[in-house]
């Protein structure tokens, strides 16, 4: 005899299905690599480097870590991981992200086009990601 009763699970809405968290996660990671890899251009690079180098390293590190918790997750059966270190890394590139965004007059004068589509690649990563952290309770206390 069951004590409580079952109910059926609410249906999954649309941002929550596979293909967009898989698009997402690719999209982070093509958007991000493609800033990265860009940089060996160096008439493409930002004059203003360091938020751009700390938002790129905080959404590695935030994907990597989110990933790794996740596969730990679901190998071990845990019913629980700290993830305040995660935490961390997600708000620190959400404020990097505010840098970028705020000095972005800065960041592109006299900049080649190059290096405005640098900046538009991370500022594209840094935004899926702040959308991955919201996702996957990152940014939640």
């Amino acid at each position: 005899m069951q004590l409580n009763p079952v109910q059926a699970l609410a249906p999954a809405s649309w941002w929550e299905s596979t293909a967009v968290q898989l698009t997402l996660l690719f999209g982070m990671i093509l958007a991000l690599g493609g800033y990265g890899f860009t940089g060996m251009v160096k008439s493409w690079r930002l004059p203003d480097r360091l938020p751009a180098r700390v938002l790129l390293c905080a959404t590695v590190i935030g994907i990597v870590g989110t990933v790794v918790q996740l596969g730990y997750i679901l190998t071990t059966r845990a019913t629980y991981f700290g993830r305040t270190a995660l935490q961390l890394i997600a708000l620190g590139a959400v404020v990097a992200l505010g840098f970028v965004l705020a000095r972005a007059r800065h960041m592109l004068v006299g900049t080649s086009v190059g290096g405005r589509a640098r900046w538009a690649l991370l500022v594209c990563g840094g935004a899926g990601f702040v959308l991955w952290a919201l996702y996957r309770g990152l940014l939640l206390p």
